[in-house]
């Protein structure tokens, strides 16, 4: 009889615990969905750009690839590695525009993604537009898009999907008769489900990204969102650092490593807008670290450490590999917005340099939540959870009582 009574008052908690999302590292919810070459390093295309585009459909013959001296995206600071997708409507018939397109599935309808996509435009030539959409539904559109500036621009839109698979296209929306001849240029693809009145972060979860198989062993010093110092990058799960573990969101994750031969430790940051004065808000994410034969990481594990705005949240934290197929460790800490803006920093806190350990954090999946109070739902499941711990303790008593 007190097994039962106590496995009812185990489940009541549990329950309740879930109701009110305190359960911690135990769950680990897939909010990213796959995007098939997200970053266009998966081939090249010569002479101008021109041509296929893996993983994607292309309406007509005016899109393609561009590195850095190609000339579409030529003079552009790029968002993600070193090749960006374009969009030419300059040469096509009056009415038709040129698209990109893939279809993508997994997502529940009724709840909210973000759509993102870093933007920009050919310098010196007309101003295009974007137009997102999946399936029938219209994510949004912007333009014209400015053509004046080699930084690229996150586009964040909040879409609710009424199917779980649907096609994605993007669309140069801009019209040759109107603006000219114009290429839109884009990069860092994603769609990651996120709720109602989170703080936007650029690719949180480091899907939008190149990984080791297009730049192998995955270093990027450009990860589209992310400011970076010393070695960062990204690797999937069968990366060479991200070698333990199972990966929390998607299929990637972003890594900091610092060894001997680092001129700067490893850090990634990036500017968050659109906080409110005085609200408190959860940073929440997940991290790990690289594991060899040796234990660590070339002998040694990571520290990290973290900065919102002003405020410390980490300071030297001591990070070991789960190891084996584990979830990862998770990172949450409050905090009170001071300004509508505040830097987001998490850095590997070890040594560099002559002697130092080779060393390697990974960290995925970030968010930036209102910590709000509990509903009137999770309120009753602790109500079922304080009963089910007084039948517990009143029962014991009895039993005690009568021995």
């Amino acid at each position: 009889m007190f097994s039962r009574l106590r496995s009812i008052q185990l489940v009541s908690v549990a329950a309740a615990a879930i109701a009110l999302g305190v359960v911690g590292g135990s769950v680990q919810a897939s909010d990213s969905i796959s995007i098939a070459n997200p970053s266009f390093q998966d081939g090249a295309n010569s002479g101008v750009g021109y041509g296929t585009i893996s993983g994607w459909t292309a309406n007509n013959s005016f899109s393609g690839v561009n590195g850095p001296s190609q000339p579409f995206a030529a003079g552009t600071y790029f968002p993600d590695a070193n090749q960006v997708a374009f969009l030419q409507n300059g040469q096509t018939s009056a009415g038709t525009y040129t698209s990109l397109s893939q279809t993508i599935s997994g997502l529940t309808p009724g709840e909210q993604y973000w759509f993102q996509a870093f933007y920009n435009g050919r310098q010196g030539y007309g101003s295009p537009g974007m137009t997102v959409t999946y399936g029938s539904q219209t994510v949004g559109s912007v333009g014209p898009i400015p053509v004046t500036g080699p930084a690229y621009t996150l586009y964040n839109a909040a879409f609710v999907p009424t199917t779980s698979s649907a096609t994605l296209t993007i669309t140069n929306s801009a019209s040759y008769s109107v603006y000219g001849d114009n290429t839109l240029l884009i990069d860092g693809i994603s769609v990651i489900q996120r709720n109602p009145g989170q703080i936007v972060i650029g690719n949180p979860s480091f899907e939008g990204s190149a990984n080791e198989n297009w730049v192998y062993p995955g270093y990027i010093s450009n990860i589209a969102g992310w400011a970076t110092t010393g070695n960062t990058g990204v690797n999937t799960g069968s990366g060479p650092f991200a070698n333990n573990g199972t990966v929390p969101d998607g299929s990637q994750v972003g890594l900091l490593q610092n060894n001997s031969s680092s001129t700067a430790q490893a850090s990634i940051s990036q500017t968050l807008n659109g906080l409110t004065v005085g609200t408190t808000y959860q940073l929440k994410f997940y991290y790990n670290a690289r594991t060899t034969s040796t234990g660590g990481s070339g002998g040694g594990y990571p520290t990290m450490n973290v900065t919102l705005g002003s405020d410390t949240l980490a300071n030297g934290l001591a990070v070991t590999a789960v190891g084996g197929t584990n979830p990862y460790d998770v990172f949450t800490a409050n905090y009170t917005a001071t300004s509508t803006t505040a830097v987001l920093d998490v850095t590997n806190g070890t040594s560099i340099g002559t002697g130092a350990s080779d060393n390697t954090l990974l960290v995925d999946n970030f968010s930036l939540a209102p910590v709000s109070t509990p509903e009137p739902a999770s309120l009753a499941m602790l109500g079922i959870s304080a009963i089910g711990l007084l039948l517990l303790k009143r029962r014991r008593t009895k039993c005690q009582d009568a021995v």
